[in-house]
């Protein structure tokens, strides 16, 4: 007990778990939900109700210390006035887009030719993604070798449970995969998608080889990270599990170790058992193992095909209306544009992107050259990749979250931690 409560007071490590809990903790959420046959989202709306709570706590505290004078003390100083100029369009931008949003739902009534809710539309955008990222922007403590360590072990624990659930799956219900990927879903109700399980497959391994111990456990979690990614065959965490590894080797640690050639021959031993489960396991693959069908059918399968139809069609409705946008939604697919800058073309037009460019460009400078924590600049930069390949504005929380930590932590609290 003595231990939680100098955990709470200990704003540093406190805030840490805030940061894990509400934007990592959510698949296993969804794992309590599948385990219990929960299709009503009960635990789901407890745990967002739980996160509102959290962000009810960093606004209360920002405003008692009355840390927002600190916005308007520093206009001599020409780097911080930049960072708040910027900042400020990323919110004129998110308002913009919660004004094109009630448009499509209250006055188009858009959610009635997808297949989303009303509900589940305004929960996405206001509850989850909206009310956190503008709560996290106000955090001035983290401690980040804690948020780590915590993070870490998280991701083990959703590793290992989702390995273990693929295989009893496959071997003791006898489910097929989906299509031909690994989805956690039982009697046709998804419960955890393919790209969200392979997003934390690639968070597994980023993190695990971010990690200084250099044992044999780190390799197998890295392994299972890559099992878990290869299972699901999706393009968009592959390519940015790719380029953000390259980014640690050229911009971080400036050089390769042993550790990556150990990384190389875990993913690669991953790899193998994967093909070997699906070798012996054909008759629940409908279409062979996912990522060797992917590639020898990489033109003709019938996601590539919707994928690229999808973008043709965003461009099209951005022409239409390419000042303001037209809908948050790809209107003729009845899906969202899988692509950030298609998203905020389709919803608001040349002058959201406009609005958002500064606070990108930031984003990306801050990562690349000056913030000092290598985990917030890894994970920043891979929800960012992931974005630009599959993600809609209105669902990614995790993306917007470190965009606001990376631009608005105090520069004093940074240097006086210790990285």
């Amino acid at each position: 007990m003595n231990n939680i409560i100098q955990t709470y007071t200990d704003k540093g490590k406190r805030n840490a778990l805030f940061l894990v809990f509400m934007f990592f903790f959510f698949p296993i959420v969804a794992l309590t939900n599948y385990c219990l046959e929960l299709k009503t989202g009960i635990v789901s709306h407890a745990y967002r109700g739980v996160n509102l709570l959290i962000c009810s706590v960093l606004i209360y505290e920002f405003f008692k210390e009355k840390r927002y004078k600190s916005i308007f003390s520093n206009f001599k100083n020409f780097d911080l006035l930049s960072t708040q100029i910027a900042y400020l369009l990323f919110v004129i931008f998110f308002i913009v887009y919660c004004i094109r949003l009630f448009l499509d739902i209250e006055i188009y009534r858009i959610h009635e030719i997808t297949v989303l809710s009303r509900s589940y539309l305004y929960l996405f955008s206001v509850g989850i993604t909206i009310i956190p990222i503008f709560s996290v922007a106000t955090i001035n403590k983290i401690d980040f070798d804690y948020f780590n360590k915590k993070l870490l072990l998280l991701l083990k624990i959703i590793g290992v449970l989702l390995f273990v659930n693929f295989f009893v799956d496959k071997y003791i219900n006898r489910e097929a995969v989906y299509v031909y990927r690994y989805i956690v879903s039982r009697e046709g109700f998804d419960y955890f998608d393919a790209i969200s399980i392979a997003i934390y497959g690639g968070l597994l391994i980023v993190m695990t080889l971010l990690n200084n111990d250099n044992n044999f456990l780190k390799y197998i979690y890295t392994g299972i990270g890559a099992f878990l990614v290869v299972s699901t065959a999706s393009r968009g965490p592959i390519v940015a599990i790719i380029i953000t590894i390259l980014f640690v080797i050229i911009f971080k640690e400036k050089k390769i170790t042993v550790k990556y050639l150990y990384f190389i021959i875990s993913v690669a031993i991953a790899v193998g058992i994967n093909f070997l489960v699906s070798q012996m396991m054909e008759k629940y693959y409908k279409f062979g193992n996912p990522l060797l069908h992917r590639l020898q059918n990489f033109t003709e399968d019938q996601s590539t095909i919707s994928r690229s139809k999808l973008i043709r069609e965003s461009i099209s409705q951005f022409m239409e209306k390419p000042f303001f946008g037209s809908h948050f939604f790809v209107i003729e697919s009845k899906m969202y544009a899988h692509n950030f800058i298609l998203d905020v073309l389709i919803s608001t037009g040349i002058i959201g992107l406009l609005l958002i460019i500064p606070g990108i460009f930031l984003f990306l400078k801050k990562l690349l050259i000056s913030f000092p924590v290598i985990s917030f600049c890894v994970l920043g930069l891979y929800f960012f990749l992931n974005a630009q390949l599959s993600g809609a504005i209105y669902n990614l929380a995790e993306l917007w979250a470190f965009f606001s930590i990376i631009i608005l932590y105090p520069t004093e609290q940074l240097n006086k931690t210790a990285l």
